[in-house]
């Protein structure tokens, strides 16, 4: 699957997981009083909550990788979070402004929870730098969504609440997705395989790599690959000649390399994973040079250095 299409399918779920909390906050507010001093605390939980789920289980399906409940539910007790931060956040905002400044409330409720939101979702991530780009994007999602409730709200209120959850859904899915590959300056794809499974996913691209990312490559077949908040492996490749923790790609001061997995340097390892670049076998940490292939198992890889114009 294309980058462009994991965008697509990335929007989708995050409009899906809005929908679906508006759906739950108007049933449960039929049924129970929401806390006065704290009207969005629930619906921004809720959202979280199923955000962090949906996110989580969706990028494990379209990468290949076998779900993982565990790595659902801590996406969804971060999403829950941090919503539920937002609305506790809210609580002193709505006491001292609301009387006054009635709009200014009503945006900064959705930019808070959409905020807090996007901060939980890119808490999951290794690269630190990353974190910033689901926060932007959910403060925008935010912003259009007070405006846009304050607005409709009161003539259409019930289509456009649905329409303003989600809207900041999918502006946190589609900047999870579209910042890195916006930013990214290498990108790993799948050429050919001798394994009819890896062959399968012939023409797979990986989200982009950018300073500070390390991906690992492997297939996942043994259960210490698994964490427990988060999958390990990044580039899954179902290959028999591929480790469960094959080989490192990283981005360091501008320069991309790869290394062999600690996992994968003893003397057995070495001739029974193999792992070359331009022919040769890795050993030691070697730099990667745009359009190197690379032989993981029997799989090969070709590594692209993106230029400005193709981002």
């Amino acid at each position: 699957m294309s980058l462009y299409q994991s965008l697509y399918y990335m929007s989708l779920v995050g409009g899906l997981a809005g929908v679906s909390a508006w759906a739950l906050t108007t049933l449960l507010a039929s049924v129970l009083r929401f806390p006065a001093a704290a009207p969005d605390l629930i619906p921004s939980a809720l959202l979280g909550g199923l955000l962090g789920a949906l996110t989580v289980a969706f990028s494990d399906h379209l990468s290949g990788n076998r779900w993982r409940w565990r790595w659902t539910l801590s996406g969804a007790g971060l999403g829950v979070a941090g919503g539920a931060l937002a609305g506790v956040l809210q609580i002193p905002i709505r006491d001292s402004l609301l009387a006054h400044y009635p709009i200014a409330v009503r945006v900064l409720s959705w930019t808070l929870a959409a905020g807090f939101i996007g901060l939980a979702m890119g808490l999951r991530g290794q690269n630190r730098a990353r974190i910033g780009h689901p926060v932007r994007g959910g403060v925008g999602g935010g912003v259009v969504s007070g405006l846009l409730f304050t607005l409709a709200g009161s003539s259409y209120p019930d289509v456009t609440n649905a329409l303003c959850f989600a809207l900041t859904g999918v502006a946190i899915t589609s900047s999870l997705t579209w910042a890195p590959m916006v930013m990214g300056e290498a990108v790993l794809s799948l050429v050919r395989s001798a394994d009819p499974r890896a062959q399968s996913k012939r023409g797979k691209q990986w989200p982009p790599l950018q300073e500070g990312d390390s991906y690992i490559i492997g297939s996942q077949s043994s259960s210490s690959s698994q964490t427990r908040y988060r999958r390990e492996v990044d580039v899954y490749i179902p290959d028999a000649a591929v480790a469960g923790r094959h080989a490192t790609v990283f981005a360091r001061d501008g320069r991309f390399f790869i290394a062999r997995h600690e996992d994968t340097r003893s003397a057995a390892a070495l001739g029974r994973y193999p792992l070359k670049v331009r022919g040769r076998n890795v050993s030691a940490a070697q730099q990667l040079q745009h359009a190197d292939e690379i032989l993981v198992g029997r799989t090969t890889l070709r590594f692209l250095v993106r230029t400005k114009e193709t981002r």
